[in-house]
């Protein structure tokens, strides 16, 4: 299964419907979302996809944080800290770093996604997968990532605009 993977998008609806495009043209099967939408029309965009959304809020999200987590309500699963399994795969995502760093030590997960830092970056920590897709939004260097749950392996994407 390919997962597109997203984050700090703040706002940029033509980064999000370009990526989102690609995910449906590509026949991916879900999308994570890292944190800091910063608009609810971030959310409607990437819920017009169709395809399931697992999302975390981020720290850009607080000025709007109720706007945003209504219009979260369809996703698959929304949260702070998510831990959960797809695919066979456990998985856990945060927005910022410290907030999965548990997660990244004791190896209890597969994978883990975060956003935050605008950096783009795929590690193996032990036997965990550490990604972080980048930014689409507030950056230079728009990217996002792919992740394949068979393999359990990323590939970081940057859009050259």
């Amino acid at each position: 299964m390919k997962i597109l993977v997203i984050s700090d998008t703040h706002g940029n609806i033509n980064h999000i419907r370009h990526v989102v495009g690609f995910a449906k043209s590509q026949s991916m099967s879900a999308i994570f979302h890292c944190g800091d939408f910063s608009t609810s029309q971030d959310v409607v965009e990437v819920l017009k996809s169709g395809l399931p959304l697992y999302a975390v809020t981020g720290n850009a999200d607080e000025a709007r944080y109720n706007e945003i987590w209504s219009a979260l309500e369809p996703a698959t699963l929304r949260g702070d800290v998510l831990k959960f399994t797809v695919d066979g795969r456990k998985i856990a995502m945060g927005h910022e770093p410290s907030k999965v760093r548990e997660f990244i030590q004791n190896g209890s997960t597969d994978a883990v996604f975060y956003g935050h830092l605008h950096s783009p970056s795929v590690k193996l920590v032990g036997d965990t997968l550490v990604v972080n897709p980048g930014a689409l939004g507030n950056t230079t260097k728009p990217s996002f990532a792919i992740y394949d749950t068979e393999s359990n392996t990323a590939e970081i994407i940057e859009i050259p605009f």
